[in-house]
Order: C-alpha cells, then structure tokens, then sequence
C-alpha cells in the first residue's frame, strides 16, 4: 500500500507528442490531406457558403428581428454539422496513425473505410460531445475547457479500444486523468498553430489577390473573407479555395494530434506498444 501511494504520476511529453503529430503527417501528407479536404475543408466551406449566400436568398426579406433569430437557429445547426465529418476525420487519421508509429503505412482506403466503418458510432459520439460542449459553454467557460480536456481522446478511444459512445468518454477521463493540464497546455499550441496558419493564409491570399487584376479590392477581404458581396469578384473565390485549404491543414493537425496524445497516453499509462496498438486494425 506504500509503495501504491508513493508512486509518482507520470507526466506525457508534450514535445514527443507534437513529434508523433507531425511525424505522421509528414509520412502520410498525401493521404491526410485528401481525407481532410473531403471531410473537413469542402464540407466547412459549404456550410459557410449556406450561411452567407443561402440565408439572405432564403429569408432576407423577414424583419431584422425574425431573421436574426433564423440566423442564430441555423448558425447552431451549422456547428453541429459541421463536427460530424470531422469526427470520422479523425477516426480515419487514427488508423493512419496508429499503424505510421507501428512502423508501416496506411493507404486512403484502408484510413477512409475504418472512418466509414464506425462512421455511424462516431456521428453519435460528435452529438453527444457537441451537446456537451455547449451545455458546458453555458454555465461557465473554464468548466467547458475542462471538459474538452477530458474528452480530448474520445475518437481514438472508440477507434482503438472499441469502446461504445459513452464508454469513450468514460475511458477518455482515465487517460487524460493527472495529465490534464499538459493537455490543456497542448490545446494551447495547437492554437497558436492553427492562428499561424490562418494568419499565413490570409496573408497570402491578400498579395494573391491584390496581384491580380479584375479581382476587386484585395482591402474588402481583411477580417471577412465570406462577406456575401465578395462573391461578385474573383477575388472572393480566390479567398474561398484558401479556406478550404486552412479549413483540411487545420483540421488534418487537429487529427494526428489527437491520435498522438492516446498513443502516448496509452504507452505511459498502460504500457502498451506500437504493435498492440496497431493490430486492431489487422
């Protein structure tokens, strides 16, 4: 019993995680990048696109009030559809990354058919989470991120361990228990992450657009690139493929570190190893 009390918690590496995140990636770029722009940036942006363009077609001739409680019905809609083919993204990643850190190498079918295999179990799992998450969101903000960092492996979790819906979250809180903070503190650079890329992107997208001509002013796509009038100008377009590229790039890190932290998680805690973790998928 001493012994079993004295014994020091063991803490996850947050540098060999974002090492395993991007390892993957590099090894299997074609194939992440492919599954995120058909489950993640293509499918972001048109929900973006109903926003901007359907809504105002649809109902722009309610009243203000009627149509801002139409807009605040439909933008809760668009979250949560939004997170369902991103649940099966990661679902599809976890695969590709649980066999890259046991040596080998996924193709796009073998990643896509275990993401559309588990394609219904996993929708229910983004519901619930995204239920979750806004019920959390409406009590208190710090209970809401401390919720997201327990349930911050549930997709692996179902994946790898074959666990139901509510079973993820329950073996998610294991894993993630006593290292929350460093998952936190790893949320964190995924953001400054993500705010790099984006930054990039709209940079890069701006020089594009104010290089070209008959594109409108490159100024008018600052701050709101889906802005309903940017659509009269190539321009808007332009900014639009960048998005969808930001939306996949973003997306595919978000994926592969997630599928990272359980790998990690599962060798500290339960001294699993690449092999057992990967032949669930044989």
């Amino acid at each position: 019993m001493t012994d079993l009390l004295s014994k020091p918690t063991r803490r996850i590496d947050i540098g060999e995680v974002m090492n395993r995140t991007f390892g993957a990636i590099g090894a299997n770029f074609p194939v992440y990048f492919t599954l995120s722009l058909l489950l993640a940036g293509i499918p972001g942006v048109l929900i973006v696109l109903g926003m901007t363009i359907g809504l105002p077609a649809l109902f722009g001739q309610m009243d203000a009030q009627t149509y801002a409680i139409v807009v605040a019905l439909v933008a809760l809609a668009a979250g949560l559809l939004s997170l369902l083919p991103s649940y099966i993204l990661i679902g599809a990643i976890t695969h590709g990354s649980m066999v890259h850190f046991n040596k080998g190498r996924s193709s796009f079918g073998e990643c896509f058919a275990t993401g559309l295999r588990l394609a219904i179990p996993l929708i229910c799992l983004g519901i619930v989470s995204a239920i979750g998450y806004f019920l959390w969101f409406l009590l208190l903000v710090i209970p809401a991120i401390l919720a997201m960092t327990r349930w911050a492996v549930i997709v692996p979790a179902m994946v790898v361990d074959r666990t139901g819906v509510f079973e993820s979250f329950r073996r998610s809180a294991d894993l993630t228990r006593d290292n929350r903070w460093r998952v936190f503190l790893l949320g964190l650079l995924y953001m400054v992450i993500s705010s790099l890329i984006s930054g990039a992107v709209n940079f890069a997208g701006l020089i594009l657009v104010g290089g070209m001509s008959n594109l409108g002013d490159p100024s008018s796509y600052a701050g709101d690139p889906y802005a309903m009038a940017n659509y009269t100008t190539i321009g808007g377009w332009v900014m639009l493929a960048l998005q969808i590229l930001y939306t996949a790039i973003n997306t595919m890190i978000v994926a592969a570190g997630t599928s990272a932290l359980y790998y990690e998680l599962r060798v500290m805690k339960e001294g699993a190893t690449s092999n057992d973790l990967a032949k669930v998928f044989e």
